[in-house]
């Protein structure tokens, strides 16, 4: 068996067959990198796995098919059959040999999960770490002027990297709370995004849908084409005045479901109820975020009964 390995691998290795085959694989794999990896910038190795499967459907059989017709081709059979060792151990070295070609360039292909893994997507959150330095802020105690100018520094995470920030700089960002970090957006997705629209007005449910790209997007009632540019405007509109949790008490306005070309949330549900006579309470998905004024309310009911009434 061992013979037969070394003679099998030498006509591989001796001739372009193994060189070709494994330029070939290597070739089409780092196709798949580059269109699943490098282009969509992902880390994840098993997309160009399922891609490779199907190469190997093709190039497994052309290198495999020729390994007793060769032999028949060039008159030796005869020859390996004459040896003292049985027909077994015959296809055994002629596998083992072919395995050998087989894992030389899955050995080289291995190594891209291993890169990739230096580059894993990071998480969507992070730490940031501000102060200043105990010693100058003890040294400027008594000058409020000083204290104010003293620098501070920011570490991002576990970066090793430390920055530099003006007083003044440190002061505005201490001052930032939680809702001046929030997006005052009711909806903070692009209307180019909008799929659909169910909408409850005046105990009537009406749906608006949309055809064509996001750029020549055209909406529908039904069958009538209609324009949407005074129902957008209204939704640009709805901006929070403030936040709360507050559960709604008053009368709902109005309600309605947005459909979004999004896989990871791809529908949004919306109710505005009466909070007072100048604000109402936006429910979104169920939990109340914020108070926008009545007035966008309003115009945003005008604009969906201009169109569908």
């Amino acid at each position: 068996m061992i013979a037969v390995l070394e003679h099998e691998l030498k006509s591989y290795f001796h001739t372009l067959t193994a060189y070709v085959f494994g330029a070939f694989l290597l070739c089409f794999i780092g196709i798949g990198v580059m269109i699943y990896n490098l282009q969509a910038a992902v880390s994840n190795f098993e997309f160009v796995l399922s891609f490779a499967s199907l190469i190997f459907v093709v190039i497994v059989p052309i290198l495999t098919m020729r390994v007793i017709a060769e032999e028949r081709k060039q008159k030796t059979d005869q020859l390996l059959y004459s040896l003292p060792i049985s027909t077994t151990h015959v296809i055994l070295g002629k596998y083992l040999a072919l395995l050998v070609v087989y894992l030389v360039p899955l050995l080289i292909i291995s190594l891209y999960p291993l890169v990739f893994s230096r580059y894993e997507e990071q998480p969507n959150t992070f730490t940031l770490s501000v102060g200043r330095n105990p010693e100058d802020v003890e040294a400027a105690q008594e000058d409020e002027e000083k204290l104010a100018a003293l620098p501070a520094y920011v570490r991002v995470g576990d970066s090793a990297i430390v920055y530099e920030i003006a007083g003044g700089d440190y002061e505005q960002l201490m001052a930032v709370s939680y809702d001046d970090l929030r997006h005052k957006e009711v909806l903070w997705a692009d209307f180019g995004s909008f799929t659909q629209m169910d909408v409850v007005l005046d105990g009537e449910t009406y749906t608006l849908t949309t055809e064509g790209t996001k750029e020549n997007a055209i909406w529908y009632y039904g069958e009538t084409e209609i324009d949407i540019a005074d129902i957008q405007s209204a939704f640009s509109s709805l901006v929070a005045d403030s936040f709360t949790e507050e559960q709604p008490t008053g009368q709902k306005e109005i309600s309605l479901t947005v459909y979004l070309e999004q896989e990871s949330n791809p529908t949004v549900q919306m109710e505005f109820y009466r909070y007072d006579g100048e604000s109402c309470v936006a429910v979104v998905d169920g939990a109340s975020v914020s108070l926008v004024p009545r007035s966008a309310v309003v115009d945003l009911m005008e604009a969906i009964r201009s169109v569908v009434l």
